[in-house]
């Protein structure tokens, strides 16, 4: 017994060192790369409305530069989390904002439009949910409060043009495939906030007039602005789950690879130079 005892210590030794490592570790949520980061489920108020955000962190402490991402007219899917991962996977606090309330999501194009239909229609409710979804970002430990970017896809890339144009104190705004209505329709003034823009040239929500009309306002009013028409691309060009949607429901939505790979590339570039 004595020498069967001898014989399994060392191996009891290992398994209770492995389980007192595990124990001292705080969880990890590894991505595809290997870079390790954390997510979690943040509620928080507008007003009285219970809104449910999404933030994802770098390694480290910070603090860090930080990035609000604003959901398509979908909602709060998984398409705007995987964003918020892949910004933490280079660096950055990103926050999944919740626009629509509880979290909510449309499951077809009719709910999609109502949804986002409500919010457009009271823009100063709108922008009130949006500085709610900031302060809480701005309030976490880890966030540089003082360099937070802003990005939008489709409904969401007209929210935060929005925001922009509103004097939100963002230092970067970034919309993809998004409604360029705020900038069009409406006033621009001079804003230290700079622009990004990535429109799907073929996008037949956003015409050719509106393009055009876009530029010569935020040229107009001396907006530090970038402008990319991508040749071929259509509405939802950055999910790759667009064509999907598209086949699905009859709408002209289209994953576009090359179009996405170039945006998040000129984005992050863009970071690289705005977070100094």
């Amino acid at each position: 017994m004595r020498k069967i005892m001898l014989l399994l210590f060392p191996f009891l030794f290992l398994a209770l060192s492995s389980c007192t490592s595990k124990k001292e570790k705080e969880p990890e949520f590894l991505t595809q790369g290997g870079k390790a980061i954390v997510t979690k489920e943040i509620p928080y108020l507008a007003g009285s409305v219970k809104m449910n955000g999404f933030l994802a962190l770098p390694e480290g402490d910070g603090p860090f530069p930080a990035v609000l991402i604003v959901h398509e007219w979908w909602g709060q899917t998984d398409y705007p989390r995987e964003r918020a991962k892949m910004l933490a996977k280079e660096g950055y606090v990103a926050f999944a904002l919740d626009m629509y309330g509880n979290g909510k999501t449309a499951e077809h194009p009719k709910e999609a439009k109502a949804f986002s239909s409500k919010v457009s229609a009271d823009m100063n409710q709108a922008e009130k949910s949006f500085r709610a979804a900031l302060e809480v970002l701005k309030k976490q430990p880890q966030v540089n409060p003082q360099q937070i970017a802003a990005l939008g896809y489709c409904f969401g890339g007209g929210v935060v043009l929005e925001m922009a144009r509103r004097g939100v104190d963002l230092k970067m705004i970034g919309s993809y495939h998004g409604d360029l209505t705020p900038v069009v329709k409406n006033k621009v003034s001079p804003m230290k906030t700079r622009v990004l823009i990535f429109n799907g040239a073929d996008d037949p929500f956003v015409s050719k007039e509106a393009v055009e009309t876009a530029r010569k306002n935020l040229k107009a009013a001396n907006v530090r602005y970038k402008f990319v028409n991508y040749k071929g691309a259509k509405h939802g060009f950055t999910n790759p789950n667009a064509t999907a949607l598209g086949e699905k429901f009859s709408l002209p939505l289209v994953y576009n690879k090359e179009a996405d790979e170039d945006s998040w590339k000129q984005t992050l570039e863009a970071f690289k130079v705005i977070f100094k």
